[in-house]
């Protein structure tokens, strides 16, 4: 009972009946209550001898980010019920994280919760497309902007149209969006990155109709979809979705070909259209850089806590834009501690889903197919990240849950007495001896803190060394 009610929880997460259909319910919060009483079955389940996927070192970390937004809040002025309204805002991403590695405990579940996030996405990029093309509740699934040439220009002088597809004025600039969490067109483009390599997962050799019908159809559906949302980072995110995945299923060799191949095509025809072209020198990617350095300024002011869970609008004094980057929100908001966890549980999660395709683990197993589909899932979401606020957004932590989950089964799977479980993700009590020597999570964190530090320092000297235009 507590399964279904949890790939219900996974659907409606990605596709929002109530908001589509019975927008006056959306106020009794159902999802909230669709969680609690999931979460409480689950807990009984547990408490029944049910297994968890994620070990105490996962949820330390987990926990101890959660601890961190709060303490940003208390440390910057917030107070107690700052904090409780930033643990408030954060309970979505809470929920999907312990409800995941609650629930997701064999291959059966993980296929199940996969194809759940599939379905509720492609039907949400239906109906955007839909919108796109009849205009039938366009206004709610389809974001306007003016385009840059006419950014000053008078906008009541704009000829009118019936449905955005049917619009070649130039004025505007149309990008398809879902409802709930996913109304920004961005974060709905990445969460169809993250699932384009799950798809993946119902490929079956020699039944090509199958295919076509299950992997096809819907790939198709999502491929649209990305394009209509005009996101410039999920274009890159397809690819860095596509390189991690084809690396580790087909070798360098075959993946350098079929990079040159793919930049050919993309070259011939741009998924992101004419109208927001990837460039550093936009205004937008100037904002964007300068977003960055005000991050920078504000971890050097509040090294420790940084300015606070949500000030980081309040503090950039480019137009209160946000940091538009995942990482540098983080550091900003919640300064060096909250990064190091924060990237700690990235690094954790990534060493785990990894293993599960390397040795002892028997290789062209369902489970290690699962795991390189994760990981390109994961490759494709972060680069989106990169140039995304979205370190609390509960998508992430889904994922993180995902690929935890794939580990757990993997390591159930496996013959305890020839490849015994990692002693770094047992309890600490286990072999302390070992968890001392074995500080891959940590260094993982501290490499992360300094590569993505340098990445964005590049940025911003690149930036105040190119001439102005």
């Amino acid at each position: 009972m507590s399964f279904a009610l949890y790939l219900l929880y996974v659907f409606m997460t990605f596709f929002r009946p109530v908001e589509m259909y019975a927008p006056d319910l959306a106020s009794l919060r159902p999802m909230l209550t669709l969680s609690m009483v999931c979460l409480f079955l689950s807990w009984r389940n547990v408490r029944a001898g049910s297994p968890i996927a994620a070990r105490n070192i996962h949820f330390k970390l987990f926990f101890g980010f959660c601890t961190m937004i709060s303490l940003s809040q208390i440390a910057n002025d917030g107070g107690p019920n700052g904090a409780l309204q930033a643990i408030n805002e954060f309970t979505p991403s809470i929920m999907l994280f312990v409800l995941t590695v609650l629930n997701v405990n064999t291959l059966d579940r993980l296929q199940k919760t996969c194809l759940a996030t599939i379905i509720g996405l492609v039907i949400a990029a239906g109906y955007g497309i839909s919108a796109f093309h009849t205009g039938e509740r366009w206004t709610d699934l389809v974001m306007i902007q003016k385009h840059p040439d006419h950014d000053l220009d008078d906008m009541s002088k704009a000829p009118p149209f019936d449905a955005p597809a049917n619009d070649d004025s130039g004025w505007y600039v149309f990008r398809v969006r879902s409802l709930g969490p996913l109304s920004d067109p961005n974060d709905f483009a990445q969460a169809m990155v993250m699932a384009l390599p799950m798809l993946m997962g119902l490929y079956r050799k020699g039944q090509l109709l199958r295919n076509l019908m299950l992997i096809g159809a819907p790939g198709g559906i999502l491929f649209y979809a990305i394009k209509l949302t005009q996101s410039r980072g999920a274009q890159i995110g397809i690819g860095a979705a596509l390189l991690v995945g084809s690396l580790k299923l087909f070798g360098l060799k075959k993946t350098l070909i079929g990079a040159v191949v793919m930049g050919v095509l993309v070259s011939a025809g741009s998924i992101g259209g004419t109208k927001r072209e990837i460039s550093g020198k936009d205004k937008s990617s100037e904002d964007r850089i300068l977003s960055w350095s005000s991050g920078v300024d504000m971890l050097g002011n509040n090294p420790i806590f940084g300015v606070g869970y949500g000030n980081f609008e309040d503090n950039n004094p480019v137009d209160h834009l946000t940091a538009h980057n995942s990482f540098v929100l983080c550091f900003a908001e919640l300064g060096l501690s909250g990064y190091f966890i924060w990237m700690g549980l990235i690094a954790l999660t990534i060493k785990c889903v990894t293993s599960c395709t390397r040795p002892p683990n028997p290789p062209n197993t369902e489970v290690s197919q699962m795991a390189v589909l994760l990981l390109a899932a994961m490759a494709g979401f972060f680069t989106c990240g990169w140039f995304l606020s979205r370190t609390y957004q509960s998508t992430l932590y889904f994922l993180l849950a995902l690929c935890i989950a794939c580990w757990h089964i993997s390591e159930t799977q496996r013959d305890e007495e020839t490849a015994p479980k990692s002693a770094e993700l047992l309890p600490p009590t286990s072999n302390p001896a070992m968890e001392d020597k074995r500080l891959s999570w940590r260094l993982g964190a501290l490499i992360g803190m300094a590569i993505t530090f340098a990445v964005v320092e590049g940025f911003i000297i690149n930036q105040q060394m190119s001439p102005s235009e």
